[in-house]
C-alpha cells in the first residue's frame, strides 16, 4: 500500500513537470505491444541509416553465433566437471 501512494506521488510529481513540455501525441499506439514495435522499427530505421541492412543482418547473424558458441562452450565444460574421472 505504501509503495502504491509513493509511485502515484512519483508520477504525479513526473507529470506536473513534463506538462509544460509540448510532447506530441501517438494515437495510433493503443497497446504496449504497438509501442514496443513502432520503437524498434524506428531503431531498426537509425542503424540502417548508418549501415546497409545487409551488413546489419549478417552481423547480427555472426553475433548470435558467438553468443551460442560461449553457452555451448559452458555447457560443454559443465558436463565435462559432472563426469567423474574426468578433465581436471
Amino acid at each position: 500500500m505504501i509503495i502504491v501512494a509513493i509511485v502515484k506521488g512519483l508520477f504525479a510529481i513526473l507529470k506536473f513537470l513534463m506538462t509544460p513540455i509540448n510532447l506530441p501525441l501517438l494515437a495510433a499506439i493503443d497497446d504496449v505491444h504497438q509501442l514496443m514495435s513502432y520503437i524498434s522499427s524506428m531503431a531498426y530505421n537509425l542503424v540502417y541509416f548508418i549501415l546497409p541492412k545487409g551488413t546489419v543482418s549478417t552481423l547480427f547473424t555472426i553475433l548470435l553465433a558467438v553468443i551460442a558458441a560461449r553457452y555451448l562452450y559452458s555447457f560443454i565444460m559443465w558436463v565435462i566437471r559432472k563426469i567423474p574421472g574426468g578433465m581436471n
